[in-house]
């Protein structure tokens, strides 16, 4: 019994003093060293679904902070190691709406190769995260008309299609508190001395109930078609009254001014004359 515990012992302090030699050895050959990849770009990953990564200002936002990142490798591994075999990643998974600090893990790209990270080796090491729950909602269109037509015309009521079809909504999409933001949606059409009737496509801008343009929303459809009817007045000509004064005043005065009331008056009649 006792010479199969001496053999044991002898196998077990065999192998440890190998293993201490090969191990000698190996890192005397192929000594661990350092690199640092500077400027990495993050990776979202596991957003759920129905959220939105948002900034400070609720508005969509995909913008991190570069991470520089220090591997400790062996010196084989080092010759060919390059910075697109790591990622860093931060995983979303199971968060909800809301602020979120969430830490940043070092992936090998490629399967053949292993990573150690080092000490500190990931800076920073975490990222603050806002989650917001996207919403939808329907919202009006209103065409708002700028510029004076020349006189003798007048505009009809102006109408709004995609498609070929009519349009009064339009879907508003986007995080919530941008989405709830949104009360009107707006088609800006200049019609300054136009003769004829307008029609062109126009891009839509969302506006909130004080007249601010709503900004980190998307909408569908997000140009329309709008028309605006414009046509003559037939048969009626307005024309300025010029005043004929005949005649000299008593001795001792002078016409210093003459006024006409109204200025303008309104002529009706066929073309011809009126022209």
């Amino acid at each position: 019994m006792k010479t199969l515990r001496a053999s044991l012992l002898r196998l077990l302090l065999a192998i440890s003093i190998s293993f201490s030699l090969w191990a000698f050895v190996s890192f005397s050959e192929n000594p661990e060293e350092t690199i640092t990849f500077p400027d990495m770009t993050l990776q979202v990953v596991g957003l759920g679904e129905g959220l939105v990564v948002v900034d400070s200002n609720g508005l969509p936002s995909q913008i991190f902070p570069n991470i520089d990142v220090t591997l400790r490798t062996d010196r084989r591994q080092l010759a060919t190691l390059r910075q697109v075999d790591v990622r860093v990643v931060a995983n979303l998974s199971g968060l909800g709406p809301g602020e979120h600090i969430v830490p940043l893990n070092v992936e090998a790209t490629r399967s053949n190769i292993s990573i150690n990270v080092a000490p500190d080796g990931v800076e920073p090491s975490a990222v603050t995260v806002r989650l917001e729950q996207l919403s939808t909602q329907s919202v009006p269109i209103r065409v708002a008309i700028q510029g004076n037509l020349p006189f003798s015309f007048e505009r009809g009521e102006p109408q709004v299609s995609f498609g070929g079809e009519n349009l009064s909504l339009v879907t508003v999409s986007g995080p919530q508190s941008r989405v709830l933001r949104v009360s009107e949606v707006r088609a800006l059409v200049n019609i300054e001395q136009l003769r004829a009737t307008y029609v062109a496509p126009i891009d839509l801008t969302p506006f909130d109930a004080t007249g601010q343009a709503v900004e980190g929303v998307r909408l569908e459809p997000a140009t329309v078609t709008v028309q605006v009817p414009i046509n003559p007045v037939v048969g009626l000509k307005l024309v300025p009254v010029e005043p004929l004064v005949q005649g000299l005043p008593g001795p001792g005065y002078t016409v210093r001014s003459v006024s006409v009331t109204p200025p303008l008056i309104a002529l009706a009649g066929s073309s011809g004359p009126l022209d």
